[in-house]
């Protein structure tokens, strides 16, 4: 077992503690926005690295298509209501988002291409925006289980984190990085 499978198991052992899902379940905030990307970045790190492809080699949009639809699925306010009201569908929940999103993303993502990214980090920017826009304005709760002030909460805090995002796309597209050396071994 290599080191980064071990940080994924030792996050999701973390995750399925009782206390743990009580506490990031009890609070919409957490629940969307610390626990279902803890799952994913569980499902990242178990990926085997030797099943990530090369970059831009293709063939990543299936799997990427298939994360983003399953991602989308457990991110429903009905889908978060019945992972709170029901153990089975939050045990659905835990296994669906590492295997099924967290894979096939990790998968997917080195194999697609520079403007195939870009695009897909755009449509994340906006579906954030969007989705805090319409979660702190809202005058009615999504969630049955969660409170108004703690989805106008959410809202704006998805707000920030799409403003954060659009902050690091800009400066890590007009900021220039430090090349590598490459460094050539004599045998």
């Amino acid at each position: 077992m290599t080191a980064r499978s071990a940080l994924g198991v030792g996050l999701f052992i973390l995750l399925a503690s009782p206390t743990c899902v009580r506490h990031l379940e009890s609070v919409l905030t957490t629940h969307l926005t610390v626990q279902l990307p803890a799952l994913v970045a569980v499902g990242i790190l178990l990926a085997p690295r030797s099943a990530r492809g090369t970059p831009g080699s293709g063939h990543g949009g299936p799997g990427i298509a298939w994360a983003i639809s399953g991602a989308l699925f457990f991110m429903l306010p009905r889908s978060m209501d019945d992972a709170v009201q029901h153990a089975w569908f939050d045990a659905i929940k835990f296994a669906w988002l590492p295997l099924c999103v967290g894979v096939p993303l990790a998968r997917g993502w080195a194999r697609i291409s520079a403007v195939a990214r870009g695009f897909l980090l755009a449509n994340l920017l906006s579906m954030l925006g969007v989705l805090g826009w319409l979660y702190a304005t809202a005058p009615v709760r999504f969630c049955n289980n969660y409170l108004q002030g703690d989805q106008q909460r959410t809202g704006h805090i998805l707000l920030g984190i799409a403003s954060g995002l659009a902050l690091w796309l800009v400066l890590r597209a007009f900021v220039p990085r430090p090349r590598r050396r490459i460094s050539a071994s004599v045998c």
